[in-house]
């Protein structure tokens, strides 16, 4: 094998292969006989002539993160060459997450939150709560799977430290994750109807709201038309419109933007979008292994398309103005996934809203630098925010 082919290919085995240990033994053994055959088919010969790849070779993990390379020894091979896992693949990695939980993750770390279904009028809507406090709820992207983001470290960290003086209420929207799929195609209205159904549910009479990314016109929706059920905003990363016009340049053009869905569902199954969302986090094979595994079971790629078709037509503009709660508006500067003029914009046409620049390009909340978004949500939220 030889050319630029030869070269990517070269350049993923070096990026896997650590020599033979424990910890390549242990990936090894998380797949099944059959499917390193049916793996090991899949792959071209090495460039050196050296023949197929043996799992032995293996030892993919971020070694320093606390769940280790047993965690995600075969997903990550598997991803970085863009085969999918099968079913006894995915059965073995959750028993080896489960054994390196139990062995090197703290003891909270292994008991995942609760999973509550509150009904909706369009079906049931999963969510969690953790912690004790003034509520916070948190509306995610465009994708999220409680269970899965759960089995992130940084996420489960950044839950935790929220959790320390909130109640965070966590959920994926009906069409996405645990909640219900069958139905109409999730929108923002529809998604703020879920938030809605989740605080009655939970005995909640009024919340924060953060809301990232996509998450941001959802809080932003209730805000303006619930602010009986909302103490204020945090937003982060966030929109008030999903594509550019001439009056809004701080999107994609509807064109690029249908582009870059279809590169997205091009590229499912993988850690799609993982350079524009995490730069961090996209030189990390735990990471694009857990992303990966999260997009395959948020959502389809069909129902992908209906998600950021809603995205990319939602413009809540004319709600801005007639938010009258206290708003925090955060944007790391560099963000790759929604520009930070979209930040601006919001922290200048909501009145009394505070901008927070900051600086970065990880369009993930909990990655980057963690800590400053942190400290600036429970700052606001306590009333100490300067």
């Amino acid at each position: 094998m030889c050319g630029a082919g030869g070269d990517q290919h070269q350049a993923r085995y070096a990026r896997l292969e650590f020599g033979a240990g424990e910890h390549g033994q242990l990936a090894a053994q998380a797949v099944p006989d059959q499917e390193q055959g049916t793996f090991r088919k899949s792959l071209p010969p090495l460039a050196d002539g050296r023949g197929q790849v043996d799992f032995d070779d293996f030892a993919v993990a971020e070694l320093v993160a606390p769940l280790g390379a047993a965690e995600v020894g075969a997903l990550a091979v598997r991803e970085e060459f863009g085969i999918k896992p099968g079913p006894e693949t995915e059965s073995a990695y959750l028993a080896v997450l489960e054994k390196t939980r139990r062995g090197l993750a703290p003891p909270a770390a292994a008991d995942g939150p609760v999973i509550r279904f509150a009904p909706a009028p369009g079906g049931m809507v999963a969510y969690a709560s953790l912690g004790e406090g003034p509520a916070l709820v948190v509306c995610p992207g465009f994708v999220s799977h409680i269970e899965i983001a759960w089995e992130s470290p940084r996420v489960r960290r950044a839950l935790q430290a929220l959790a320390r003086d909130h109640r965070v209420l966590v959920f994926d929207r009906r069409g996405i994750g645990l909640s219900e799929r069958v139905g109409p195609e999730t929108t923002v209205d529809s998604a703020a109807d879920d938030v809605i159904a989740m605080l009655d549910h939970a005995g909640v009479e009024a919340a924060w709201l953060f809301g990232a990314s996509e998450g941001g016109p959802i809080a932003l929706k209730l805000a303006a038309t619930r602010p009986d059920r909302v103490h204020g905003l945090v937003l982060f990363g966030a929109m008030a419109k999903g594509s550019a016009s001439p009056d809004y340049p701080h999107a994609l053009p509807p064109a690029a933007f249908d582009s870059w869905l279809e590169q997205l569902v091009d590229a499912w199954g993988g850690p799609a979008g993982i350079e524009v969302f995490s730069p961090e986090g996209a030189g990390d094979p735990a990471t694009r292994a857990w992303w990966a595994r999260m997009l395959r079971h948020a959502t389809s790629p069909a129902a992908l398309r209906g998600v950021l078709g809603c995205l990319r037509d939602v413009d809540v503009r004319p709600l801005l103005a007639g938010i009258r709660v206290p708003t925090l508006v955060m944007h790391r500067q560099e963000d790759r996934a929604v520009r930070a003029g979209a930040g601006h914009h919001l922290a200048t046409h909501i009145p009394g809203a505070r901008w927070l620049p900051l600086p970065g390009d990880d369009h993930w909340w909990w990655n980057g630098d963690p800590d400053a978004v942190l400290s600036a949500i429970t700052a606001f939220t306590s009333g100490q925010a300067a």
